[in-house]
């Protein structure tokens, strides 16, 4: 029996450290990362690759400005569908288009470092093309994933570069 309580309590210790709850921090922490001692080049590219390899479509690149904007269509499958619950029969009978747009600014600051502010919106339209709204997405996660994704753009191409010096 102390057996089975044992695994029990290593299982729900594994899983709880398995949780991660975002910090506390402000908006502007959320949605901006500083880049020390990279190149520019690294940065923007890092971006680019993030957004190409998430299947977003370039709407405006430029780098001289440091700006880049992007877009990627979001649509529901029938499996997702199928989970919204009965009262949403709104959305089961017609399914709302729902575009994600993304915009980074990226600066070079005065100690050369590179300054990236990135930010989420969803847009939603109705079937005859007319945007019905526009939410903000301020949920951790999504600049979490999207700058710890840069930094290891950025990570990669420094060491291919590397690799191909030594050749």
């Amino acid at each position: 029996m102390s057996f089975i309580k044992y695994f029990s309590f290593i299982f729900i210790i594994i899983g709880l450290s398995g949780c991660m709850t975002p910090p506390d921090w402000t908006k502007e922490e959320i949605h901006s990362r500083t880049y020390e001692n990279e190149k520019r080049e690294f940065v923007e590219n890092g971006v680019l690759r993030f957004l190409r390899d998430y299947g977003y479509s370039m709407d405006r690149k430029e780098l001289d400005k440091g700006v880049i904007v992007a877009t990627k269509q979001l649509r529901f499958y029938d499996e997702e569908v199928a989970l919204l619950p009965e009262s949403d029969k709104k959305y089961k009978e017609n399914i709302p288009n729902i575009r994600l747009e993304f915009v980074a600014n990226i600066k070079t600051k005065s100690d050369n470092s590179i300054y990236v502010e990135a930010d989420f919106k969803n847009h939603v339209f109705n079937e005859a093309g007319q945007k019905e709204a526009t939410h903000q997405l301020d949920d951790f996660y999504y600049y979490y994933d999207f700058f710890r994704q840069v930094s290891k753009n950025i990570y990669v191409a420094k060491n291919s570069l590397s690799e191909l010096k030594k050749k």
